[in-house]
């Protein structure tokens, strides 16, 4: 699933995606903090939005420079909008609120209990404007009971999901709304 994400290249072969511009996003089923990191930069890691956000900043350097044209920036810049850029931050706090995440967004990751991190990682799906999203085998603590309606919604509306194993949780089989092949 790195792989199809691309976080990770393959050993052999080689992975095409359609359209080229297509966006593949992976929830890895251990939480994975970074040490210093805070609610805001997790949540801009997992949703893209913070290396998009680089990517864009780059582009300009270039842009500024007159090492690259305007095609680089602009299609920087239209990454960083079809993942949720522009108003990621009000976003982000709407979705921690409606989760019942009584933190703010500066608030170190490493402080928070199991619950809260389980809903950090439910706001990561919800937050996301990935054309795909894989999740890795997703489980109980990333479905918090407080999350699970509005997790449902949110994928039957704007995702497709992917996962290596089928989880024990009868209501995980009614999310995808399509199912497609890997090769």
């Amino acid at each position: 699933m790195r792989i199809l994400a691309g976080l990770e290249l393959p050993d052999a072969d080689t992975v095409t995606r359609e359209p080229s511009n297509l966006t593949a996003g992976y929830l890895p089923q251990e939480r994975l903090f970074q040490r210093g990191e805070t609610v805001h930069s997790l949540l801009g890691r997992r949703t893209g939005v913070a290396a998009a956000e680089r990517e864009l900043e780059l582009a300009a350097v270039d842009l500024a420079a007159g090492d690259a044209g305007d095609d680089g920036y602009s299609a920087a810049l239209d990454r960083f909008l079809a993942l949720g850029g522009s108003d990621f931050v009000s976003r982000a706090a709407v979705a921690c609120a409606e989760l019942g995440l009584p933190v703010g967004l500066g608030r170190p990751v490493e402080g928070l209990s199991g619950g809260e991190a389980a809903r950090l990682a439910l706001a990561g799906i919800l937050l996301s404007r990935f054309d795909v999203l894989l999740l890795d085998e997703p489980r109980h603590t990333q479905r918090p009971r407080s999350g699970f309606p509005r997790r449902r919604s949110g994928a039957t509306s704007s995702h497709c999901f992917c996962r290596s194993v089928a989880p024990r949780h009868e209501g995980a089989a009614r999310w995808p709304t399509a199912v497609a092949p890997m090769r």
